[in-house]
This record gives C-alpha cells, structure tokens and sequence, in this order.
C-alpha cells in the first residue's frame, strides 16, 4: 500500500533542495575564493623578497587597507546573515507551523522542526568561517610582508654597521702609518 505525501511536504522537500544547492554553491565559491586568495598572498610574499624596502612597504599598507576592508566587509556580512537567519527562522517557524497541521505526530513535526534549524545555524556558520578564512589569509599576508620589510631593515642596519666598521678601521691604519 503506498503512502501519499501531502502536497505541502513535496513542496517543503523541494525548499530544503534547493537551499542545500544554494549552499553548496555558496561555500564551493568561498572555498574558490579562500584558494585564490592564498595563491595571490603566497606569490606576493615569494616576490616581496626581489623588491626594494619601499615597494614591500607599499605592499604592506596595501595588503593592511585590504585586511581592513575584508574585516569591514566580514561585519557586514555577519550582519546580513544575523538578519536573514532571523528572516529565516520566521519563513522557518511559519513552515513549522504548516508542518504541525500536515503531518501526523507531533514527534515527527519535532524532528523535523530540529533538523531545519540545525540546517540553517550550519548554514551561518559555513559561511562565517569562510569569511574568516579569508581575512586569516590576508591578515598572515600582512604579517608575511611585515616580515619581509622588517628583514631589510635589518640588513640595511648590517651594512650600515659593517661599512662603518670598515671606515674606522681604515682611518686607525691610516693614522698608525703617519705616526711612523
């Protein structure tokens, strides 16, 4: 004997379908994004080394202005997931509440209440931790490239020493020669 579905479940069942291939698409572009972004830092990082002291300088301020609008937009974005997973725990609440009258147990309407709700707190949380991979990649950028400028620094400051180093020490051979 089969068992009919209630037109509103297929429908529902649809929904449910249609936002996991939303999110999979979703965190496939994330994921794209993360790998793109750590390909661009480690070439940036590589290359920073055959620059001059200005142009990793340059390079680091640019790479902080990037981190701080990928942490402005990260913001915005937990924003606007605060208020769709709002909206969405109304459109969820209201499925519920369509569920209780359609199915038959109010154990089953529990489960699946649940199992909405655990969808969309992953869902958020997916795309949380996305966004925060990637300002972690641009934020060990930063640090790459504060690294990078900092060594030249201090081989700048080895020259210096070194050439002052030679400097007095010709003066001294110099002075020792007209004395005798």
């Amino acid at each position: 004997m089969a068992v009919k579905i209630p037109s509103g479940l297929l429908k529902m069942q649809e929904e449910l379908k249609e936002s996991a291939n939303k999110l999979e698409k979703s965190v496939r572009s994330k994921v794209s994004d993360v790998q793109k972004q750590f390909n661009r830092t480690k070439s940036s990082v590589e290359s920073s080394y055959k620059e001059s002291k200005k142009q990793v300088q340059d390079r680091v301020d640019k790479a902080r202005s990037n981190l701080e609008r990928q942490i402005k937009h990260a913001q915005k974005t937990k924003s606007a997931l605060e208020a769709k997973a709002a909206k969405e725990r109304k459109l969820a609440e209201k499925r519920i509440a369509q569920l209780k009258k359609m199915v038959a147990t109010k154990k089953e309407a529990k489960q699946l209440e649940r199992a909405i709700s655990r969808a969309d707190r992953a869902e958020e949380k997916a795309n949380n931790k996305m966004n925060f991979a990637l300002a972690a990649i641009t934020e060990a950028e930063v640090a790459a490239l504060d690294a990078v400028h900092l060594r030249m620094d201090a081989s700048e400051l080895l020259g210096s020493h070194s050439k002052k180093k030679k400097t007095q020490t010709k003066k001294k051979n110099t002075q020792r020669k007209t004395k005798k």
